[in-house]
């Protein structure tokens, strides 16, 4: 069995609580699991059971820095789409909304670039090198 004493996520609530269900802290349904240790029993490769305990008490740390590539006004919308396409579905669904005045901008998310995107990643990777 695979331990992990440390864990990273982004801060995104998907990813969060993706996390949280692949350690066992939670289960699909978003109920929390006990936090002592449990135990787990598999099998080995000879059909022999294994009994493992598995400690709940991961460290999860939760950074901005693992966010996916924002888009932009394509984010949530197919990636076959152009930036005008885009901008014209989120003008459509903030008039059918009533969230769109004549006088108000829409609100459009972040687009990133992929070198910024990287400089995230190495910036995470590197406080990751600082802290062992």
């Amino acid at each position: 069995a695979i331990r992990y004493w440390r864990t990273y996520t982004s801060d995104l609530y998907r990813a969060h609580r993706t996390a949280k269900i692949v350690l066992g802290l939670e289960d699909i349904h978003g109920n929390t699991k006990d936090d002592g240790e449990q135990q787990q029993t598999t099998s080995d490769e000879g059909g022999n059971d294994i009994t493992d305990n598995i400690n709940n008490n991961i460290d999860l740390i939760v950074d901005p820095r693992l966010r996916e590539l924002a888009k932009g006004p394509r984010e949530g919308y197919l990636k076959t789409l152009s930036f005008e396409e885009a901008m014209s579905r989120r003008l459509q669904a903030a008039i059918q909304d009533n969230r769109y005045q004549l006088d108000q901008k829409i609100k459009v998310p972040k687009l990133e670039s992929i070198s910024d995107a990287w400089g995230r990643a190495t910036d995470w990777v590197g406080s990751l090198v600082q802290d062992a």
